[in-house]
């Protein structure tokens, strides 16, 4: 299975990449870059206002994760900020190893999930421009 967010929407096909269907259902916004998927299988957005606004929506900080292949979406947000955090993700700004995820801001906030997206810790908060994060085991 496959999955894909852009500034169209967010998409998964189940055929190699040959038809997509829309999975947008439960997001506040289709648009978006950052994504990313844990071993166990759960796939993780941040979404974006809108192209011309590309900023977290309503000011929030949430994460979404499906576990049903996009039926349906969970916003996650323990430990993140909830007031006036006009948050900007870049497309490379997300990564996962295992079930830990990691998302980055433009701000220079660097946060970490260590339980599949269940609850987040901001590790740095005073980084320079975050545009990509990349994990790994040890």
């Amino acid at each position: 299975m496959l999955f894909l967010q852009n500034h169209h929407g967010v998409y998964r096909s189940i055929d190699d990449g040959n038809t997509w269907q829309e999975i947008e259902n439960g997001l506040p916004s289709n648009f978006g870059f950052g994504m990313t998927a844990s071993d166990s299988g759960s796939v993780f957005i941040v979404p974006l206002e809108a192209d011309a606004k590309r900023f977290t929506c309503d000011g929030k900080l949430r994460v979404y994760r499906t576990r049903d292949e996009g039926k349906s979406w969970q916003p996650l947000a323990k430990g993140l900020p909830q007031k006036n955090a006009y948050e900007v993700i870049l497309r490379d700004a997300v990564a996962s190893v295992g079930d830990n995820i990691f998302f980055g801001t433009k701000n220079g906030k660097l946060f970490a999930s260590g339980d599949d997206g269940d609850s987040w810790k901001m590790i740095e908060g005073s980084l320079p421009e975050i545009c990509c994060v990349k994990a790994y085991s040890i």
